[in-house]
């Protein structure tokens, strides 16, 4: 098995489609770092933000709106296409009948996890280690002071500490770690995402474009649930931003949780069917 993975983590490697999706992503990174540089320059210390939330992946990074936009199209690209080209090719039947049915539908789920996980953990970690080697921690966060009274009471108040500032002993006395953990959660959000986008090409069988949009369309419908009804955030991308509001992580687990059962039904679905 793992001379099977490391073989299809070369295949994704040597494709294009992993490179462009990891080029958009670090450009920006870079581009959100930029920004603040430029923003800052000159600026006495005082008027500096905190270098905690100067990351790419806080709500209030204002290119934001830009990932949002393009995030549910990206998951796709590192491997998720891989079983539909491998069906265009004609290359399906020499997989399944060199590697055994098994290998291939869970080698390429695992990669195909890997990828659109490595795609948003890697340009984001750069992003976190220069904008840390760059500014300052003096405490001045985008809604107010750490140091202040009113900061510490909205903190550990109950519904806010869920809603601004969940773990938030880490938050204050550990902020890189903070920052660390909402990497490896947007990151594992972007894997989980890519492996639906996999399964999905299960059913789609012709024009490979049309793959671009299961990811969408799912998000799509959470924005709706999210206009028509009331209550707690539902839209995923939320979850996963650094100073995002109204959340329940309860909610947030559960629909990642029902992702991964249904793709792994789906995937066992496909392992019992005939080769065509």
């Amino acid at each position: 098995m793992y001379n099977i993975l490391k073989c299809q983590c070369k295949l994704m490697l040597s494709k294009k489609n992993f490179w462009i999706g990891f080029f958009i992503v670090t450009c920006y990174a870079l581009a959100s770092y930029l920004v603040h540089v430029k923003g800052y320059y000159n600026k006495d210390l005082s008027q500096l933000i905190d270098r905690r939330e100067l990351v790419c992946f806080h709500y209030f990074d204002s290119l934001l709106k830009y990932l949002d936009v393009l995030f549910p199209f990206l998951v796709v690209l590192p491997f998720s296409l891989s079983y539909f080209e491998d069906c265009e090719s004609k290359m399906l039947g020499f997989w399944l009948r060199r590697i055994g049915k098994k290998k291939y539908y869970i080698t390429k789920a695992v990669v195909s996890f890997v990828g659109s996980f490595l795609m948003i953990a890697i340009p984001f970690f750069v992003n976190l280690i220069l904008v840390w080697l760059t500014f300052p921690e003096n405490g001045n966060l985008y809604d107010g002071t750490i140091h202040s009274e009113l900061f510490y009471l909205n903190a550990f108040h109950e519904e806010l500490q869920t809603y601004w500032y969940p773990f938030i002993s880490i938050y204050i006395f550990h902020p890189f770690l903070y920052n660390c953990m909402y990497i490896l959660l947007m990151s594992t959000l972007s894997g989980i995402l890519g492996v639906v986008a996999y399964v999905a090409s299960f059913f789609i069988k012709k024009y490979k474009l049309l793959l671009l949009l299961p990811v969408y369309l799912f998000f799509w419908m959470l924005g709706m649930l999210n206009i028509y009804t009331d209550g707690f955030d539902k839209e995923l991308f939320s979850y996963v931003l650094r100073g995002s509001v109204n959340g329940s992580y309860l909610y947030f687990i559960s629909v990642l949780g029902i992702l991964v059962v249904v793709s792994v039904i789906l995937i066992k679905r496909q392992l019992k069917k005939d080769v065509k």
